[in-house]
């Protein structure tokens, strides 16, 4: 179930930011219980899943309550499927479980890094619209034409294998969000970009950045691997205990005044840091001195 209202805070430049972690208030409780769990699967698609949904894709969520996808969903079959949405989250308060199944889209991405079949398609995996606050975990997106996972609204994401997408694996920068093992693994584009609290995530082999950590963020307990481009970009974030080696630009590029400590920054083309100096709280590793 979604969790409650819980917050962190961490120093930058001498003063604490505080953060909403998970911020999702519940009208009652019972709206949870009583309303059950909805099923998504490949074979409601044609006709319409739900309440509020039209028949074919996108499947659109607009009623508040717990969704699950009992089958994968396939657009490889649709007219144009590089442009085709499989899940729109309309408005409200979701759960979306994808119960270890995927969302399957037509584009292919071989290299390291990446370099994509097709090009230019507006399709995500799944897209949430502003206002609309989403928690969604548990299973693959793979191949779909421009994102992965779409965040708009606010999210939590959490256990997600987001691979071989035309674009970006995780985009998510609207809200301060919260993520944990997201694996953005060989997107035509970056492989995550961040607003929010995100740890224990790995972004290896993209096409473009492997990590970009949006103003006033966490990045911590994470590895950019073999990127096309930089390994992380940080805009004003803190980063901790991370891992960024062998992308082919500069490590770590630090945007206005940061926080690091613990990371390890190594074998990366473009040299390890660049940018405005990070307030270190630990000593960095870059190759064998301190950073």
């Amino acid at each position: 179930m979604l969790s409650n209202t819980c917050c962190y805070f961490r120093p930058v430049s001498g003063r604490f930011v505080a953060y909403s972690v998970f911020l999702l208030v519940l009208a009652s409780s019972s709206v949870w219980a009583g309303q059950g769990v909805r099923e998504i699967n490949q074979l409601c698609v044609a006709s319409g899943c739900f309440d509020g949904d039209d028949p074919g894709f996108p499947v659109e969520i607009v009623n508040p309550g717990s969704y699950q996808l009992t089958s994968n969903l396939d657009v490889r079959d649709e007219s144009s499927p590089e442009d085709v949405t499989a899940i729109i989250i309309v408005d409200g308060s979701i759960e979306l479980d994808l119960n270890g199944h995927s969302i399957l889209g037509p584009v292919i991405c071989p290299g390291s890094p990446a370099v994509c079949s097709l090009t230019g398609g507006t399709g995500n995996g799944i897209e949430t619209l502003s206002g609309s606050i989403s928690q969604i975990d548990n299973g693959i997106v793979r191949g779909m034409g421009d994102t992965g996972v779409n965040c708009q609204g606010f999210c939590s994401v959490e256990n997600l294998d987001l691979s071989q997408n035309g674009n970006r694996g995780l985009n998510a920068i609207s809200n301060n969000n919260n993520a944990v093992h997201i694996r953005s693994i060989s997107n035509g584009g970056n492989g995550i970009n961040f607003r929010g609290l995100i740890e224990n995530s790995h972004a290896q082999s993209n096409g473009g950045i492997g990590i970009v950590v949006a103003g006033e963020s966490i990045l911590k307990y994470s590895t950019a691997l073999a990127n096309g481009s930089t390994g992380v970009q940080c805009f004003r974030c803190s980063l901790f205990f991370n891992t960024i080696n062998n992308n082919a630009g500069i490590g770590v590029q630090y945007f206005f005044p940061s926080t690091a400590g613990s990371n390890s920054i190594s074998a990366n083309l473009g040299g390890s840091t660049s940018g405005a100096a990070p307030f270190v709280t630990a000593p960095n590793r870059c190759g064998s001195v301190s950073c």
